[in-house]
């Protein structure tokens, strides 16, 4: 039966070969029995167009691989990989999973930073002072206690005084130039 039949076509094939091979006009025949079954399978799947075309996808892969195989009798299959070389594959790939990752959360901090401070700056102070509050007063407020004074130079006389405690954390901002008319030293 061709690929092109009309429903028509199958129809008329099936009763054909129904009415041959049908058990009552064949008594006994255990082949013909089979053929029947067959027969009435095979039209059950035609008859559907959703089957059909299911049917004649599967026979022209078929009809493909077979002529791929006839054009190609010796072909390379790869070895297979031991347990071993699996698991190093599996940490390989673990690790530059990682690496990607981390490389990622890098760049998205970098523009974060970028963002934030108007050019990310990786900020280390030009001078450390450790100077007494007498030197401040009146200057900044009386119950500030800071442990330690970070002068960010920017070019030779703009840049930011940062006065921090023990921990780092900024308590409060002055200018470079008040701070160098309040301590004189600091250039």
């Amino acid at each position: 039966m061709p690929e092109t039949a009309s429903m028509k076509l199958i129809k008329d094939q099936y009763r054909l070969l129904a009415k041959r091979y049908h058990p009552d006009k064949n008594d006994g025949d255990k082949d013909a029995e089979t053929k029947f079954k067959l027969i009435g399978e095979a039209y059950h799947h035609l008859s559907d167009v959703y089957r059909r075309s299911v049917y004649d996808r599967k026979l022209r892969y078929k009809t493909y691989v077979e002529l791929e195989v006839k054009a190609k009798p010796y072909y390379y299959e790869p070895p297979t990989k031991t347990p071993e070389e699996i698991k190093k594959d599996k940490h390989f790939e673990y690790l530059s999973f990682s690496l990607f990752v981390g490389c990622c959360f890098l760049i998205i901090t970098l523009i974060i930073g970028f963002i934030d401070n108007k050019g990310y700056k990786f900020q280390i102070p030009d001078k450390v002072f450790y100077l007494p509050n007498e030197y401040f007063e009146g200057y900044i407020p009386d119950e500030l206690e800071y442990d330690k004074i970070l002068l960010y130079k920017e070019d030779d006389r703009n840049g930011e005084v940062r006065f921090v405690n023990s921990e780092d954390k900024v308590l409060y901002i002055m200018s470079q130039r008040e701070f160098c008319k309040i301590y004189p030293f600091c250039k």
